[in-house]
């Protein structure tokens, strides 16, 4: 058992199991928390983004430990310090433990979604797709049972703090069993071949190449039409057209056809850039119909249609890049996460200022235009790797 590839790889997936429903159920219980604590909407704002900020800090300073030290170790400290930043949330019951418990949970998740997929295709390199695509897959079944649970948890008159007794209990068993595990053995091909990192391994320059400044550039464009459909969902069904079905289960849906189409694209091993850049472009074209053939109902199945189109984009980019970067594949899946958490934090100001100016439905623009632009980067990033390939070639 301590031996099984398969058992291992599971554990790893439900770390970003965990990763999902800790951030995403956050997201839902945010305005029960502040009514507890009696805060104030620029108070609510800045809980938060305390875990955005916290995770950006962890993927730029940290993120060279990837390559560096051993993934199954730093898993599971990572899962382990989810558990104890959801112990001082419960057990500091002040605002100052919510703080603090927050903040680790953010600084330590936040490393996962770079971690997995590198650690599970270090063992199996020819299908580094499969292991992103189930990784974002189990990250998108925590977003969608973690608000879910919520709901039917205060519903029945229970309290916010229930997400943490979860994510902590999940965590504590995962992390054990990852601390118990054996790393698996690497593939007798690979191990004939050879594996050596260079002695820059780990650092921002091995990385910081026109295809890795691609990359970054992808991950705050395509952040930001992923975080801006779903962070305005909710008020573009509540104000411009009124659907509360649509306002209450938009996430949820979103993150159900995501769940299905990453499935699906864990059997893709051939031309990920091409299929994950017309992914792009499939939930950009999406945005834009929210704007040219708005409604309560039509704009419901934009984005139905988002979650099950754009879902792939994501693990087959990380894929993309860990084959772009093979010596360091733990420095190019942080900085691709720098540049989602930058898309991520930018996106409400431009969205809100095309909303505040214009309208709720022209603000769906700005990730249209991104859809496009994210398309148009992973096009370029195909471009300057079959470059490199036939320079080595020749």
């Amino acid at each position: 058992m301590r031996n099984s590839k398969g058992f291992f790889s599971t554990l790893a997936y439900l770390t970003m199991f965990i990763f999902g429903l800790q951030v995403c159920g956050q997201q839902f219980i945010l305005l029960d928390i502040a009514e507890e604590y009696a805060m104030n909407n620029t108070a609510m704002g800045a809980l938060s983004s305390i875990g955005f900020i916290a995770g950006l800090c962890s993927t730029v300073f940290l993120g060279g430990l990837i390559d560096k030290k051993n993934q199954r170790l730093l898993t599971a400290v990572c899962t382990a310090a989810i558990a104890v930043g959801g112990l001082l949330v419960l057990l500091v019951p002040n605002f100052i433990g919510l703080v603090v418990g927050l903040t680790l949970m953010g600084f330590a998740g936040a490393l996962l979604p770079a971690i997995v997929p590198v650690m599970l295709s270090k063992y199996d390199p020819a299908h580094s797709s499969r292991y992103a695509s189930i990784s974002e897959m189990f990250y998108s079944a925590g977003s969608v049972a973690g608000p879910l649970v919520m709901a039917l948890v205060l519903e029945q008159g229970g309290s916010w703090r229930a997400l943490y007794i979860a994510v902590t209990l999940v965590s504590v068993l995962v992390a054990a069993g990852i601390f118990w595990m054996h790393s698996p053995a690497v593939s007798v091909q690979d191990a004939e071949q050879g594996i050596s990192l260079p002695k820059n391994a780990g650092s921002f320059l091995s990385v910081l190449t026109p295809t890795g400044l691609l990359l970054l550039a992808w991950g705050i464009a395509y952040s930001s039409v992923e975080s801006g459909i779903n962070s305005y969902a909710k008020p573009y069904f509540t104000e411009a057209y009124p659907n509360a079905l649509a306002a209450s289960t938009t996430i949820a849906i979103v993150g159900i056809g995501m769940v299905f189409s990453r499935l699906l694209a864990s059997k893709i091993h051939k031309k990920k850039a091409e299929v994950a850049a017309a992914c792009c472009l499939g939930g950009g074209l999406m945005a834009l119909l929210m704007v040219l053939v708005p409604g309560a109902w039509s704009s419901y199945l934009w984005c139905i249609l988002f979650g099950l189109i754009a879902g792939p984009a994501w693990p087959l980019a990380m894929s993309v890049a860990i084959d772009s970067f093979p010596e360091n594949p733990g420095r190019i899946s942080a900085l691709l996460l720098v540049g989602s958490g930058t898309g991520g934090a930018t996106v409400g100001v431009f969205m809100g200022m095309l909303a505040d100016n214009f309208s709720l439905r022209v603000c769906f623009l700005y990730p249209a235009a991104m859809g496009l632009l994210s398309m148009a980067l992973l096009l370029l990033v195909r471009v300057l790797n079959r470059k490199k390939k036939k320079e080595q070639a020749a």
